[in-house]
């Protein structure tokens, strides 16, 4: 007679995801620091939506601020699952933030290597290619946002998407299982929100990734992005009002 399979205890497999974005970090190291002896000493950092140049760094530190950014978003990745209390693991939902944290890595290659091109004088597009990547960033999490679990870093976390987080995470630390006195408002509020931005985030990231063709339009996409990240938080509120009547 076979015994019932717990899944909860069956080991994961080791992510691949970490290598993946440790071979990023290095592409986003190499091309600055190829190209470093070419660069000015005043390297571009930020450019209006008419695509001028209205910001530099100099150097040491220009050529290399996106890849400090791309190592500090990698170092994140690898840190915040073993940072997960109990019961709260990002295993839950492994794929969505490999997923979420890799296109987080990829972004500020991405930047890395199009400054890097830019500031040693190939003619490249860089709102459209930045505005791409970010376009490209906010599809992915709006596509993986419905799979994010209640969890301490990531998703749409305000008061009422983690309404009884703390009394279930005691609840679970006391009886030492992975489930334990949720409240059912709560994770109603978290889904249903996660639901709601994950369209928004989708349909913003298209707006930016278009809008970044057509110079100064890119604020429509700034302000498509803005409004995605505001209205699930008003969102979560409105929905626990009126499931907690």
């Amino acid at each position: 007679m076979s015994t019932p399979m717990n899944h909860s205890s069956i080991p994961t497999a080791p992510s691949r995801g970490p290598w993946i974005g440790l071979a990023m970090l290095a592409i986003a190291l190499a091309v600055p620091a190829a190209l470093y002896g070419r660069m000015p000493h005043e390297v571009a950092s930020h450019w209006n939506a008419y695509g001028e140049i209205d910001g530099t760094i100099s150097k040491p530190l220009g050529p290399f601020v996106s890849t400090l950014a791309c190592a500090f978003v990698l170092a994140l990745y690898v840190a915040l699952p073993r940072m997960s209390p109990k019961g709260f693991d990002l295993e839950r939902f492994r794929g969505a933030y490999d997923a979420i944290m890799l296109t987080l890595v990829a972004t500020m290659a991405v930047v890395s290597v199009t400054v890097s091109l830019a500031a040693v004088g190939f003619a490249v597009p860089v709102g459209a290619i930045i505005g791409c990547s970010v376009g490209a960033l906010f599809c992915v999490i709006g596509n993986y946002m419905g799979k994010v679990q209640r969890n301490f870093f990531v998703g749409v976390r305000t008061p009422w998407t983690l309404d009884g987080f703390e009394a279930e995470l005691r609840s679970r630390e006391s009886s030492g299982e992975r489930e334990g006195a949720p409240s059912q408002v709560g994770r109603e509020v978290w889904l249903r929100t996660h639901r709601v931005a994950g369209k928004l985030f989708l349909a913003s990231g298209v707006v930016m990734a278009v809008s970044s063709f057509f110079g100064p339009a890119i604020f429509v996409g700034v302000v498509a992005v803005l409004v995605a990240s505001f209205v699930p938080v008003v969102y979560s509120y409105v929905l626990h009002k009126r499931l907690s009547a």
